[in-house]
């Protein structure tokens, strides 16, 4: 019980201390940052003024108060947590369903001859792979990655356990910071 506890705690730290996860929660893709600061540029001179950004705010805030609106499904003027619930399943169901989408559409495209399975030449692989051959393989390399990066972390943990011990003290985690200043 206390090595699952230890190992939670660790995945816990890891998962906030790690520098992909600070870099992902702190920075959005270059492309996004671009596209918005284009959005709101709106005379194009390649700068935001005080008008342009008070109509971003104004747009910005119109948008929360439409899915505000939308989670409040009995329109009370408040939204329960049963309603807020609701809605992060209605999104993720509809995330969910793009995705299947965009993979339906990606093995069709691969398909070139419509018969429903990718011939080597098609799928540039070892033998005729089915959609749901292809799913498995994709989700084969998901696991992968995923045993990958816990074995960085792994790496990472016993790096930072300076003295063996098996947990990390809060001067031990700090020493991620240094290691990260100092690549």
């Amino acid at each position: 019980m206390k090595f699952l506890i230890s190992s939670f705690l660790l995945a816990c730290l890891l998962a906030v201390l790690s520098p992909w996860a600070i870099a992902a929660h702190h920075k959005q893709p270059a492309s996004f940052s671009h596209k918005l600061f284009e959005r709101f540029d709106s005379d194009g001179d390649g700068a935001i003024s005080t008008a342009e950004h008070e109509a971003a705010i104004t747009e910005m805030s119109e948008q929360r108060r439409q899915r505000f609106a939308a989670m409040d499904a009995n329109g009370d003027g408040s939204v329960s947590k049963d309603e807020a619930r609701a809605m992060g399943k209605e999104r993720r169901d509809t995330l969910k369903q793009k995705m299947q989408q965009k993979h339906g559409d990606l093995f069709d495209k691969l398909d070139s001859n419509r018969d429903g399975v990718l011939s080597r030449e098609e799928a540039n692989g070892d033998g005729a792979v089915s959609e749901d051959q292809a799913r498995t393989m994709a989700e084969e390399r998901r696991d992968t990655l995923k045993q990958k990066m816990q074995q960085k972390h792994s790496d990472l943990f016993d790096k930072l356990d300076s003295d063996g011990d098996g947990m990390l003290s809060r001067e031990e985690a700090k020493a991620l910071g240094k290691m990260r200043r100092f690549k």
